[in-house]
């Protein structure tokens, strides 16, 4: 990734519905080169927005740790893979198997949730974080002022 891709990236990051014209006179890089970078950006994973969920009547995020028998890792990442409260899941580890945020109404629906799962899964450790407050979210890349400081950590 070069120094153009860079500062698009972050004016992405910090306003994804930034008209190209507009990104043009912000970066000096043209329009038609801004557009067929875009075409071609192998490091843009997938379009989407960040809701805020609490608005949409999910008011508890809860991050989990968990860790289960070897024979059942896999069975387990398929339910948490297309289990609809799942909002993001990593493979991970230092004694835990997955680590996931789940997207609930109440700390009640995250209970039932979990004593599913505790039925299905030979569950070996698991540790829940409730997220109080979100502070910063989704922030990394955002500001172009930091492109160059981005660039010098990611050398093409």
């Amino acid at each position: 990734m070069n120094k153009k891709d860079t500062m698009i990236l972050c004016h992405l990051r910090n306003n994804a519905r930034m008209q190209l014209t507009q990104m043009s006179k912000k970066t000096g890089i043209p329009v038609s080169t801004l557009y067929e970078r875009l075409l071609k950006a192998r490091f843009i994973k997938k379009y989407t927005i960040i809701a805020d969920f609490g608005m949409l009547g999910f008011a508890t995020k809860a991050y989990v740790l968990i860790s289960v028998h070897k024979n059942q890792k896999d069975a387990l990442r398929q339910h948490l893979l297309h289990h609809p409260n799942i909002n993001s899941l990593w493979r991970i580890n230092n004694g835990f198997d997955f680590l996931f945020e789940g997207i609930y109404t109440n700390v009640g629906e995250v209970e039932h949730f979990f004593d599913q799962l505790e039925t299905q899964f030979s569950i070996k450790q698991k540790i829940t974080h409730y997220v109080i407050e979100d502070i910063k979210e989704q922030d990394f890349m955002s500001n172009p002022q930091y492109a160059e400081w981005v660039q010098d950590r990611n050398p093409e």
